[in-house]
């Protein structure tokens, strides 16, 4: 790719911050590869140089990209910091961890499954809840109007500084309590939560002066991918870390769409005002044809506060953009002509704005025997109890003190209870670590000899899953083989070992399209994970309202969030885009013989608003 002058300008540019306005299809990531190489080869050390992405596959595609430049010189992409915020804070913490309590020998990351079950634990020993017998079935209850949701609920809001008001005063002082314990317990396994990374990185600057100095002397540039979508606890992480050095922040307000992930948008104008940052707008838009460009442009010119200019087409092609009004049915018949014409299914997507549309789209594919991946849903094969199994003797190889991963092979291998109260009592003692315990007790089984075995010998993530596989094959079957699979579609690179492998895992967002795989389907997937994807075709189904935008967003009167989601939606497509919608007939028709009236869903008044500006091409 030739760069343009604007792309230029950007990658070139001395001032101190630098935010870099970036809309749909102008070469972000060519910009983003092409500061930190300029950086590089104008003296500045790799090593001082942190990349900061929004998602694991633009992590990858980052470090692909700046490895091509280099050619031989790929030592030097080693010494940079390229990752997911996340990631690069879990790398800070395991660095200091011995500050914060932690082993230096590793730190596991809890499942969300997990997640509930220590939490329901903690619960139980703060007195806030209670097991109840009913019968042959046991429930929870909860008292001073508490409950597990409102528990996990007040958890998201302490990790993402939410507001509290939702919950009284003395239900905040109970939560505060639960979630302190909750904690303890995690740092008492030496292993985090998703959410709790942030926070104990947090904790480290601050409690560890010292530790900020020296990552603010290490580096000297930091450069921020898709910044738009990162949250306030994000945005200080930026701060800090940058204090005095230069900053490269890239993002683009259009296509914030995370706020039910904290994402804080407004915190860009702030940073563009606080830092007196230079901006540099890519207008150009290398992905969509013009009338593709034309549609998404008036839909968001609705919304306010974009610092950037309209998206301007330089592709050449026309594009169209063509209205597919009836049932879904007619996405199907358009796809059959599409693929015996021109396209393979692997140029088509279906972006939906719920799960449940995109759910009854999947059975019209399968019933007319169209292939389809459905992305930006959990893998099934990762709901298995083999592929669990798998994950906790990772966690355990990794780290010995994580009692939820020993809990998971106990029930595994048949421990009794009165022997865990044992194995307990030793490792609270010894100080040594449940998983040591077990070792030591039960070094006749198998799956725990492997286990120990994986921790002597440093052996690859893929083949300590194989050997995983290998011993629950007898009592797991091809659960085991399709478990073992799913874990080595994760590996994150060749010969990865158990840590990293164990990390891909529990660090990958399906929600943001991050289990994207290459094959002759038909890609069904949501507008949040379509974000950074493309598609020659793209069909955008039921924009009815309800779900363009949705109901929820209506009553909260968030419209220009979904007027967003939509945007994305539009641009993801390169030469053609379907807007698909029931009509009222077709409506009806879906609702006969189910017994009682449906309000009919009108129109989405986004298509309005594109109808008011250009003229539609419409399909009969």
């Amino acid at each position: 790719m030739t760069p343009t002058k604007q792309q230029l300008a950007a990658i070139h540019a001395h001032d101190q911050h630098v935010v870099c306005l970036a809309p749909a299809g102008s070469g972000k990531t060519f910009v983003l590869t092409g500061r930190a190489m300029y950086l590089i080869d104008s003296g500045i050390d790799p090593s001082e140089v942190l990349c900061l992405t929004f998602t694991r596959r633009a992590a990858s595609e980052m470090k692909k990209r700046i490895a091509d430049r280099m050619g031989d010189r790929s030592e030097d992409l080693d010494r940079m910091w390229i990752g997911t915020v996340h990631s690069i804070a879990l790398r800070i913490v395991e660095l200091y961890g011995p500050l914060l309590g932690y082993q230096d020998t590793g730190i596991s990351i809890i499942q969300p499954e997990d997640v509930e079950t220590l939490m329901t634990e903690c619960a139980v020993d703060a007195g806030l809840a209670k097991w109840a017998k009913k019968g042959l079935k046991k429930s929870l209850r909860w008292r001073s109007g508490l409950s597990a949701k409102k528990a996990s609920e007040y958890l998201e809001a302490e990790y993402g500084r939410k507001d509290k008001s939702a919950w009284s005063a003395s239900q905040q002082h109970e939560l505060d309590k639960l979630v302190n314990r909750f904690h303890n317990r995690c740092r008492d396994m030496h292993a985090l939560t998703f959410g709790l990374i942030l926070r104990e990185c947090d904790r480290l600057l601050n409690e560890h002066p010292h530790v900020l100095a020296e990552l603010q002397a290490r580096f000297r540039h930091v450069l921020v991918d898709e910044c738009q979508d990162s949250s306030s606890v994000e945005f200080s992480l930026y701060e800090r870390l940058s204090s005095g050095c230069h900053t490269f922040l890239v993002g683009d307000l259009r296509q914030s769409v995370y706020s039910f992930r904290d994402a804080r948008p407004d915190m860009l104008n702030a940073w563009i005002e606080d830092k007196n940052a230079a901006v540099y707008d890519l207008e150009n838009c290398f992905r969509c044809g013009d009338n593709i460009v034309e549609a998404a442009n008036l839909l968001i010119s609705r919304n306010e506060g974009d610092p950037g200019a309209p998206m301007v087409g330089q592709t050449g092609r026309p594009g169209t953009v063509t209205e597919l009004p009836g049932n879904t049915d007619r996405i199907v018949d358009a796809i059959k002509e599409l693929n015996s014409a021109f396209y393979s299914y692997a140029e088509i997507a279906i972006i939906g704005r719920r799960h449940a549309t995109l759910g009854h789209i999947q059975t019209k594919l399968f019933d007319a025997g169209i292939p389809y991946q459905r992305v930006a849903s959990k893998d099934s094969r990762q709901k298995t109890p083999a592929f669990r199994l798998i994950g906790a003797c990772m966690r355990l190889a990794v780290n010995p003190h994580d009692e939820m991963a020993a809990v998971l092979i106990r029930d595994e291998i048949g421990i009794e209870r009165s022997q865990w109260a044992e194995l307990k009592a030793y490792a609270t003692r010894t100080g040594d670590g449940i998983g040591n315990a077990m070792f030591a007790a039960y070094h006749e089984s198998e799956m725990l000899r492997l286990v120990l075995d994986a921790r002597n010998k440093r052996m690859s993530g893929s083949v300590f899953a194989l050997r995983c596989m290998e011993c629950l094959m007898k009592r797991h079957g091809s659960d085991a083989h399709q478990a073992f699979n799913a874990w080595s579609d994760l590996e994150p690179r060749p010969g990865a070992s158990i840590g990293e492998l164990m990390r891909a895992q529990a660090l990958t967002d399906n929600e943001k399209g991050e289990d994207i795989r290459q094959k002759d389907a038909v890609t069904l997937i949501t507008a949040h994970a379509a974000k950074g994807l493309e598609w020659p075709v793209v069909f955008i189904p039921c924009f009815n309202e309800g779900e363009y935008p949705v109901k929820g967003a209506v009553r909260s009167g968030d419209i220009e969030e979904e007027r967003r989601i939509a945007y994305v939606a539009i641009t993801r497509a390169r030469e053609q885009l379907f807007i698909h919608y029931e009509t009222e007939d077709s409506q009806r028709q879906r609702m006969e013989g189910q017994g009682f009236e449906f309000p009919v869903k009108p129109t989405s008044r986004f298509l309005s608003e594109l109808n008011g500006y250009v003229e539609l091409e419409s399909v009969a």
